[in-house]
């Protein structure tokens, strides 16, 4: 069964914002139990959230739900300039275990961010998670590329 929710939505927000260990680490494993439940709330919070430390525990959360809605905000940062937002999108794509996930990655390789460091920051994260970059994936990744262009 699960386990009811007694704070409300905003409240929880301004916790998991808290400086107050306590009050952060408490709002965050809740809102964590109740991530499938709660996926269009935390997304559209990590969508105007301004405080990166906020939006970075966001993310996070975000990468521990398997919904359709997560895979499209984590696969969205990995073209972030912010190298934690980046992590976090990895992580959580990494967590969903698919192959789509995985072809989703394995295209990030071959995407220009803003900064040559931000690129291969993103490259240099993705081979260590991935392992370095096959002939095969090479390939694949030019048959995609090819077919979105014709």
């Amino acid at each position: 069964m699960k386990k009811k929710q007694i704070i409300g939505f905003k409240a929880q927000i301004k916790m998991l914002a808290s400086h107050n260990t306590m009050m952060h680490e408490g709002a965050f494993h809740d809102l964590l139990f109740h991530v499938e439940e709660l996926i269009d709330k935390l997304t559209a919070e990590f969508e105007h959230a301004e405080n990166d430390e906020l939006r970075n525990l966001l993310l996070e959360l975000i990468g521990d739900s398997h919904s359709l809605q997560a895979f499209k905000a984590l696969a969205q940062q990995l073209r972030s300039d912010k190298s934690f937002l980046r992590y976090w999108a990895i992580d959580g794509l990494q967590r969903f275990g698919t192959s789509e996930t995985r072809h989703q990655l394995m295209m990030a390789r071959h995407y220009e961010l803003s900064t040559p460091e931000a690129t291969q920051q993103l490259r240099d994260e993705l081979d260590r998670v991935l392992g370095p970059e096959q002939a095969w994936e090479k390939s694949l990744v030019e048959f995609y590329s090819n077919r979105s262009l014709g």
